[in-house]
């Protein structure tokens, strides 16, 4: 019996959760955080060398060890959390002992910083635009940076999903919403790539391993893996990440969990 529980029961477990619980929850209803946004964020593309420009009065939130480069006349201080009301998942995120730069009010010209991942050259990163009106979920283990104007400050609003079986199998309980105006720096494997869906009714997938994040107006869920041999050798995570409406989401490259 031991044995036929230490060979077997391994097989067993994947063929219950595969063909027994994840067709129950892919079947649940989906999360939106948003019914309509007003504005949609702007992505550009993605570099191994990113340089952003700061206008007088802006703030830049920054890992260091992405800090490549930096006009002489900002000012420089730590700041050793990026949000105090989320210390423990800025604590998890590597978002602790940031360098705050900030372009001083009424200084000219406007200056300039280059980012880059100098340990790892596969690394890349995008600048995402968030005008006012509009908001992106992020996982905050992908972002790297931060930017606020003169008179701005980084909104982050969380949204627990206690009550849901999904959440309970991905572990996933909360969502962490960035609210415009301002501007966000995201890493990922080879490169970040915004895929856009335009039609109401258009659904896609990614690998759970690959999201970095989506608008919170698009229905986000769990979905079973497309094919049982992919989960059984540990190709692919039992679930997927399926989102569906009008918006878009960011995935990398390659997907590294």
């Amino acid at each position: 019996v031991t044995l036929a529980v230490y060979f077997l029961g391994p097989t067993v477990a994947k063929v219950l959760l595969y063909y027994g619980l994840a067709p129950l929850i892919a079947r649940g209803r989906p999360v939106r955080l948003t019914a309509e946004l007003p504005a949609l964020p702007e992505v550009a593309p993605s570099q191994v060398a990113l340089n952003v420009g700061l206008s007088p009065g802006t703030r830049l939130w920054l890992k260091e060890r992405f800090l490549q480069t930096a006009d002489e006349g900002l000012e420089r201080r730590t700041r050793f959390l990026l949000d105090w009301r989320m210390p423990f998942t800025c604590l998890a995120s590597g978002l602790l002992e940031l360098v705050e730069l900030r372009q001083p009010p009424g200084a000219t010209p406007s200056r300039s910083v280059t980012l880059s991942n100098e340990a790892d050259p596969s690394v890349e990163l995008a600048l995402v635009t968030l005008p006012a009106g509009s908001a992106l979920v992020l996982r905050p283990s992908y972002l790297i940076g931060a930017a606020a104007g003169a008179g701005e400050r980084l909104v982050v609003r969380r949204r627990w999903q206690l009550f849901r079986w999904q959440s309970w199998v991905s572990l996933q309980f909360r969502f962490f919403e960035f609210v415009g105006p301002c501007r966000l720096i995201v890493a990922g494997s080879r490169g970040v790539r915004a895929e856009r869906l335009d039609d109401p009714g258009a659904a896609r997938r990614t690998n759970q391993d690959s999201t970095i994040g989506f608008t919170p107006n698009l229905d986000y869920l769990p979905a079973r893996a497309e094919t049982f041999w992919g989960y059984y050798r540990g190709m692919n995570p039992l679930f997927d990440d399926l989102v569906a409406g009008r918006g878009f989401f960011l995935c990398q490259q390659v997907s590294v969990a």
